[in-house]
């Protein structure tokens, strides 16, 4: 997948659902937090022996970027923090479930 895919993608999601990523938040601040989300939710389904699809993870990435541009950045990583540790003790939430970004 292309970083400009995901860029234009993330940006249409914010225009149309007005909501983040505005201008705000930076391209390369999008593809940083879309790379960290991805790596660091795929970690723990490693660790758990599961597996979330890369559509999931997209939604996932979508939620933490509207996290990080209204309260920032070091609200983002403690909410992070949580969030994984939460999906490694019960499981996936149920407000991630069943809902998937497709980029094509």
């Amino acid at each position: 997948m292309t970083e400009p895919l995901i860029i234009k993608t993330y940006r249409e999601l914010g225009k149309k659902n007005n909501c983040p990523p505005t201008s705000k938040t930076s391209d390369s601040e999008i593809l940083k937090i879309y790379q960290q989300i991805m790596t660091e939710f795929k970690n723990v389904c490693r660790q758990k022996g599961d597996e979330l699809s890369a559509n999931n993870v997209n939604y996932i990435v979508y939620y933490f970027l509207s996290i990080y541009e209204n309260n920032g950045k070091d609200f983002f990583d403690e909410h992070l923090k949580y969030e994984l540790m939460k999906f490694q003790i019960s499981g996936l939430r149920d407000s991630y479930k069943n809902k998937e970004i497709k980029f094509f």
